[in-house]
């Protein structure tokens, strides 16, 4: 989750801080829908799962700039 703290920075400040934060919640729940319909799917929970951490990232870093 943080490994991406870098890109999202570089993100808010290129496309401002609110359109990051909205980039990261269209990406926590596309990770929801993900995850939450993976059944017993081990490949859809990693890619659920990794797709919460970019959003997670995104919000985090670009709340955090603004």
């Amino acid at each position: 989750m943080f490994a991406l703290s870098p890109v999202m920075g570089w993100l808010s400040d290129r496309w401002g801080p609110d359109r990051t934060i909205l980039l990261g919640q269209s990406i926590l729940l596309l990770a929801v829908f993900v995850a939450g319909t993976s059944g017993s799917s081990e490949v859809q929970i990693t890619v659920g799962l990794t797709l919460l951490g970019i959003g997670w990232s995104a919000s985090v870093i670009a709340g955090a700039a603004s």
